[in-house]
């Protein structure tokens, strides 16, 4: 008997199989179906660093990749936040203002997308102000940061600022001007949490106080896990 005898039936019955799958709602399995190892980038300064919370662990980082290696998810966080970092340090490699400090290749948005991330997180809650940076500025670079990211067809899910006790008012009221203008212009991909975090005159809370006036504590890192694990856009991209 020749070998095509043998093949046509197991052929035939494949077809079968595929058609009435199909017919009664099921998909083909497929060896590449939601396998993959999805990857998740922050991009940041202290606070996504971990700083002011007892461990990292406690970190809102932390506690996000505790949640997803208990819930069994194919994510892996790699985070790219550097302590001090202003949105400069993350816009794209190439890119120079003079005065400002220059892009850092290791950290940066252009860094990030070298990964191949499913999604990128990022926040950058106060050190532009704190820097002496404009409002426009800031706000110019934030829009070049996530343009590039848009540009790969890559979702991303930014915080908005945060209270810090800086001596004058005005700076005070930027940060809570500022947070507005994000959430304005980036909507459901922006976690706005200010006015969980802040007092009457935009300090920090001493409930959510790590004790230097700018960073948080446990509790402060926690307020922005669950801004995260809230988000819908962040839930839907890592099926949540």
């Amino acid at each position: 008997m020749k070998l095509n005898q043998f093949l046509i039936p197991l052929v035939i019955s494949g077809l079968f199989c595929t058609v009435s799958c199909q017919k009664a709602g099921l998909k083909p399995v497929s060896s590449t179906a939601d396998t993959a190892q999805k990857i998740v980038v922050v991009l940041g300064s202290s606070t996504a660093a971990g700083w002011g919370a007892s461990t990292f662990d406690s970190s809102w980082v932390g506690r996000l990749k505790a949640r997803i290696k208990a819930d069994g998810k194919k994510i892996k966080v790699i985070n790219l936040a550097v302590p001090g970092y202003t949105t400069y340090q993350t816009l794209p490699s190439g890119y120079h203002t003079a005065g400002r400090p220059l892009p850092d290749t290791n950290a940066n948005v252009t860094k990030a997308l070298q990964l191949k991330p499913a999604l990128v997180l990022i926040n950058l809650p106060s050190n532009d102000v704190a820097n002496g940076y404009s409002d426009q500025e800031f706000l110019d670079n934030f829009y070049i940061i996530t343009k590039t990211i848009s540009k790969k067809s890559i979702p991303f899910v930014l915080t908005g600022t945060q209270p810090r006790n800086l001596a004058e008012v005005n700076l005070r009221n930027r940060l809570k001007y500022l947070n507005d203008s994000l959430l304005n212009r980036y909507h459901d991909s922006t976690n706005s949490y200010f006015s969980k975090l802040s007092s009457d005159g935009y300090q920090i809370l001493p409930q959510y106080s790590y004790g230097d006036g700018i960073h948080l504590n446990n509790a402060g890192h926690k307020i922005i896990y669950q801004a995260f694990m809230n988000n819908s856009l962040f839930r839907k991209i890592l099926n949540y």
